[in-house]
Formats: C-alpha cells, structure tokens, sequence
C-alpha cells in the first residue's frame, strides 16, 4: 500500500527510522519500490533518476533498468503503520520540507571543496545516498561524497580510471593503444570502484583505490598471462603508480 499523500510532510519529533527514507531525495518514501540488490527507493525519484539517463543504481553502482523495480509492499505497509501509530497518538509537526540533513550547509561545504559552481543534480543525488545510507561512519561521509560527486561529472577522471581496467583487461597492449571497455564491463568497472570508493574509507590515495577496484573487478573478470609474461604484472602496477602520482 502506498503512503497517503497527506502523510508524507509530517515531520515527528522523535527519529524517523532512517529505512523510511529514500536514499535519493532524503525524504520519507511516498511509494517505495526495490530493486534487485535489495535497496528500496521512492518510485518517483527513482523513476526520475533513471529517466534522465542514468543506467546503474545510485547506490551500488550495478546496472539498472525500470523493469527490475518491484514494489516494496512490506516497507510501504511499514511506513504506513508507523505513521497511522503517530497521528493516533503522538504530537507532530508540520512542514513543507522534511529534510533528514541540513543539506543546504552540507551542500555549500561539498561546493566549496570541489571548488564549483554550482553542484548538478547528479551530483546532490550522490551526497543524499552518501548522507542517509546506513553503515557509512560519519566521520567519512564528507570525504565519500566529494569522491563520487568528481566521479559522476569528471569525464575525464572517469577516463582515466576506465583505461586501467582496460589495461588490466588487455595486459600485453601498450597503455596508449588501448580501446575502450564494452558497456557491460564499462559498468561492472564503475561498480566496483564505487563499491572500494563507498566500503574502503580508509583508502585516501585514488591509486590504492583503483588497485583495490581492478582486485574486486578480477573477481568476475579474469584474465591469464603466459608464464613468459608474468613480469608484465609488475610493470603494469609500476606504470599505473606512475600515472596516478
């Protein structure tokens, strides 16, 4: 069942449990759906994101299409119990905005380190995620969110980081000669350093994550080198630290 509209701008002065919340608007779900990785988001954000031309979930990273959305009768049955239960018995406030963060502040701080002007709607979807997804300790949040906000606009940092894993891909192929990454293997790629980039904070150094990304990458993707060329492991990492200084 889906929340009743007129539901969804009470604010309760007691936490709302944060599973409540889409992880891209920040906001209590109106009609949560789930995806195949079992993340819920609100349908309409989620429809949203995916209509504008995103292909891959905001959260994992993993290919997304609108037909792997399902709804999500047990959270929207919960979110409906939990706010019936307040309005019987409980005092609320009222607001147009229920924002769970003070995304104003945290934007503008987010601005100002990325040193742009202003933030796009990629990338204020990705500080949400980073802001309301449980697990992710507070004290990395901002260091998170700055990293996937360059990686969804920076093409060229996108680029860059594409062109290991294709030379992970094409081990015997000189840097500069390399083609790029079919879609598939272009996303399984994206996935992998997003999930490093999100699960590994302590990682500061963008080529330990990247090394950490190819690790996880390889899992799926193996690739077999000769005998006679197993020294091309080597000079592979040693030219890869060499172009991520």
């Amino acid at each position: 069942m889906a929340v009743p509209v007129y539901h969804v701008f009470h604010e309760f002065k007691d936490e709302m449990p944060p599973s409540f919340k889409c992880p891209i608007t920040g906001k209590i779900m109106k009609h949560a759906v789930i995806d195949r990785d079992g993340n819920s988001y609100d349908k309409d954000a989620i429809e949203e994101w995916l209509r504008v031309g995103n292909r891959v979930s905001p959260i994992t990273g993993h290919p997304m299409k609108i037909e792997d959305l399902k709804q999500n009768r047990a959270l929207n049955d919960a979110i409906e119990e939990y706010i019936q239960g307040k309005a019987n018995g409980m005092p609320m406030t009222y607001t147009t905005q229920p924002p769970p963060i003070n995304e104003s502040a945290i934007f503008s701080e987010i601005q100002r380190k990325l040193g742009i002007q202003p933030l796009t709607d990629k990338q204020k979807a990705q500080i949400r995620i980073v802001y309301t997804t449980d697990g992710i300790s507070a004290d990395f949040r901002e260091k998170i969110a700055i990293a996937r906000c360059r990686w969804v606009e920076d093409a060229g940092f996108r680029l860059r980081v594409y062109g290991e894993f294709a030379q992970y891909m094409h081990p015997y192929n000189a840097f500069n000669t390399l083609g790029q990454l079919e879609d598939q293997v272009k996303k399984d790629a994206e996935a992998a350093y997003l999930e490093v980039l999100t699960k590994d904070p302590y990682l500061t150094r963008n080529l330990d994550i990247i090394n950490a990304a190819i690790d996880k990458f390889a899992l799926k993707y193996k690739v077999f080198i000769m005998p006679q060329y197993r020294y091309l492991k080597e000079e592979i990492k040693t030219a890869r630290a060499n172009r991520h200084r």
